[in-house]
């Protein structure tokens, strides 16, 4: 048993609640310059790992220098989305090109019904996929919010993101739920909620809603956020105080509520209370610290729930920092080519293209796939975004 573990019966004594392995922590703040390297690093291998068709390479091993056979539909969506945040971020254009290249990957397979609804499908995959579908659409309103593109190609895009939330609204069950899986040529849902993908779904329709114009989905979004939360969070906690189904719906119900918040919603207060709650559950009770994979897509929402806290003065602000500094040094340590890479990954062939600013899903795992690289840069673009400058301990 962990040391941490070992003092739990402690650690709830405490009237703030902290975790002991955050009190214990003595080591350097991550910096500025740490997450700035980390988002370079990440944008390097994103590019190197694009295909000439648009789509990526799912896993790449550095000590072997082999490709795996694998591959994920959802987690080269998630890629595409990912390219949209860095060109948002930082605007260029290689960015900008492979984005569209990406782009133009999920419209060579897109099917469109006559009511104008659409949904990506990727090569080889007989099935669709509520998550590729969700994050097809992020990607083209990062790209409507960031590009000055003319009329036509603005007008392109934007009919995407439409007919994309469309696809999304049109999934709901009776119970305002949205299946994982619908068929591929009907558009008809036949499978059963994954919280993932409801969490990514929700994410999509805030997202059009606050940064593309869609106003009329502010309804829809409350009932799906309110159905998501009591199966996904209120339910699956009562039947497992550490449930899975809660961890998979983690960060994009963060991110989601975010949003809720940041419009100005009439029940924002309501969203920002479970946000800290449920970021204080990450911490406390799923021990985000003490996993020995990577952590990366947790602290997408662990930043948000520290700018609920810092806007709102509230006292969990310092946990949350005092977190957000200790994991995001300790993942930067599972980067190829950054400066706090373990000694480990430090022995990763400096002359690699294809490893270069990838990140291992674990301590001593060579294996670099491209959803992990996603996740951990758009965290540190958060950071950068939302933490550095605001926080205590000032990162230099």
């Amino acid at each position: 048993m962990s040391r941490a573990r070992a003092a739990g019966g402690t650690r709830d004594r405490r009237p703030d609640n902290w975790w002991t392995g955050e009190t214990r922590w003595r080591g350097k703040p991550v910096s500025r310059f740490d997450l700035d390297t980390g988002v370079v690093l990440g944008r390097q291998f994103m590019l190197a790992s694009q295909r000439r068709r648009g789509n990526f390479v799912y896993e790449y091993d550095w000590r072997s220098r082999l490709y795996t056979d694998e591959d994920n539909q959802v987690r080269q969506a998630g890629a595409t989305w990912g390219l949209a945040l860095l060109h948002r971020a930082h605007p260029g254009a290689q960015t900008r090109a492979a984005l569209l290249r990406a782009l133009d990957f999920w419209r060579a397979g897109e099917r469109v019904d006559e009511q104008g609804r659409r949904w990506p499908l990727y090569p080889g995959d007989g099935v669709a996929r509520l998550g590729t579908l969700a994050l097809i659409a992020l990607a083209h309103i990062e790209l409507l919010r960031t590009d000055d593109g003319d009329a036509d190609a603005r007008a392109d895009w934007l009919g995407t993101v439409h007919g994309c939330i469309a696809q999304i609204l049109r999934l709901r069950d009776a119970n305002g739920r949205i299946p994982d899986i619908f068929d591929a040529h009907t558009g008809e849902g036949i499978g059963e909620p994954s919280p993932y993908s409801e969490g990514e779904a929700l994410l999509a329709l805030c997202k059009a809603a606050r940064h593309a114009g869609c106003d009329d989905l502010w309804s829809a979004i409350d009932a799906l956020a309110e159905a998501g939360y009591d199966a996904n969070v209120r339910v699956a906690r009562a039947e497992d105080a550490d449930s899975d189904t809660t961890k998979g719906f983690y960060q994009w119900a963060s991110m989601s509520w975010h949003e809720i918040i940041g419009a100005g919603r009439d029940r924002a207060g309501l969203w920002s209370g479970r946000l800290l709650e449920l970021a204080v559950w990450m911490i406390d009770t799923h021990r985000i610290l003490e996993r020995r994979r990577n952590t990366a897509y947790a602290f997408e929402g662990l930043v948000c729930a520290f700018d609920v806290a810092r806007r709102n003065d509230d006292p969990r602000r310092d946990k949350l920092d005092r977190v957000i500094r200790m994991g995001l040094r300790n993942l930067s340590r599972w980067q190829v080519g950054h400066h706090l890479a373990n000694a480990f990954v430090a022995d990763a062939p400096a002359d690699d293209p294809h490893a270069l600013g990838g990140v291992q899903n674990s301590r001593r795992n060579a294996a670099l796939r491209i959803d992990v690289a996603q996740h951990q840069t758009h965290a540190l673009l958060l950071a950068l975004d939302m933490w550095v400058g605001h926080t205590a301990t000032r990162p230099g």
